[in-house]
């Protein structure tokens, strides 16, 4: 009997034991669970990261590839009254940007590219720099200027210097206008503009960029001149159009740059700019009193006008500013100084 009492109690205390024991390992367990975190299938997340990827994409899109309001008159009248004697240019430049708007519509943005060409201070930079007014507000212009900017040196890393100025100013969902002003050709300075045009019209890296270049160049001025002067002394002067233009940037200028871009498709338009005669410059004097709010007097216009030098072609009998109206604000303010001190 002694023998079945002690094993009892023995038991009885193994009991609390257990019990303890058992609450120990709910206990751990408990602990266990709260550490654990939900896991999900990694094809879940791909999933997620793809589809906000996808919406932002269609947003981006959307948003980028907006046809800008162009309306093609309005904009042609508003140059007419701030670019003088550059009625065939205007036409040009206007014709071009309305063929490139519309073709947004059907197919995605490639670079517009116009080269300008005439003589100093006839409105080639000035009407390239209009331009940004007529687009949306976002458009941002940039000048480069061949002759102040850039230097052809052998010794210096200048092949990619082009190409790298524009890549850091472009700007995806803007419109961007690049002036390459003062371009002449000194070889390097082709190779290296056929270059970038030819990368950046087969690229894809930017295909919701609206681009417009504009290159600006004195070469051939001589051969526009003699033509215009041509019509001048036929009566015929108010009927130029770009083909009496064709043979000046095609046959007789086969070893100049732009024959060769524009032979390889990389220049859109080419746009002659005429010279300025008497007329055309009295008016760039009226119209830069009128900018500074000055009264407009025919006489000290005229007083002016004496003061800018005319070259005088013997074969044709026409006298046009060898300066444009590039001078115009300059003798402007040297007359008004004469008249207070006199």
């Amino acid at each position: 009997m002694s023998v079945k009492r002690d094993e009892r109690r023995k038991m009885e205390q193994r009991i609390p034991e257990n019990k303890h024991h058992d609450s120990k390992l709910k206990r751990g367990k408990k602990a266990a669970k709260v550490k654990e975190y939900p896991k999900f299938p990694s094809c879940c997340i791909f999933a997620f990261i793809t589809s906000f990827i996808f919406l932002f994409l269609i947003f981006y899109i959307s948003h980028c590839h907006k046809i800008p309001p162009w309306e093609r008159h309005s904009v042609s009248e508003s140059l007419s009254t701030k670019i003088i004697g550059q009625d065939l240019a205007i036409h040009l430049v206007v014709e071009s940007l309305t063929d490139h708007i519309k073709s947004l519509e059907t197919n995605y943005p490639q670079p517009l590219v116009l080269s300008f060409h005439g003589g100093v201070g006839v409105g080639k930079t000035y009407l390239a720099s209009l331009l940004y007014k007529y687009l949306p507000e976002n458009t941002q212009l940039f000048i480069f200027s061949f002759s102040h900017h850039y230097k052809f040196d052998s010794t210096q890393n200048s092949e990619n210097k082009l190409l790298t100025w524009i890549y850091r100013e472009l700007s995806p969902c803007h419109w961007n206008i690049f002036i390459l002003d003062d371009f002449e050709d000194t070889g390097s300075a082709q190779q290296i503009l056929t270059e970038t045009l030819t990368h950046l019209k087969g690229s894809n890296l930017y295909k919701y960029t609206y681009t417009l270049f504009i290159i600006i160049s004195t070469i051939n001025s001589e051969n526009i001149n003699n033509i215009v002067f041509r019509k001048v002394q036929s009566g015929h002067q108010n009927k130029l159009k770009l083909a009496d233009f064709e043979h000046v940037f095609q046959e007789d200028s086969q070893n100049e740059w732009f024959f060769k871009l524009h032979k390889q498709g990389l220049i859109d338009a080419v746009v002659p700019f005429f010279p300025l005669n008497k007329t055309n410059v009295l008016e760039c004097i009226k119209a830069e009193l009128a900018n500074h709010h000055h009264i407009i007097d025919e006489d000290f216009a005229k007083e002016v006008l004496k003061e800018i030098y005319f070259n005088s072609t013997k074969a044709f009998n026409y006298e046009y500013s060898s300066s444009g109206c590039k001078k115009v604000s300059d003798k402007i303010y040297l007359r008004m100084n004469k008249t207070l001190t006199n």
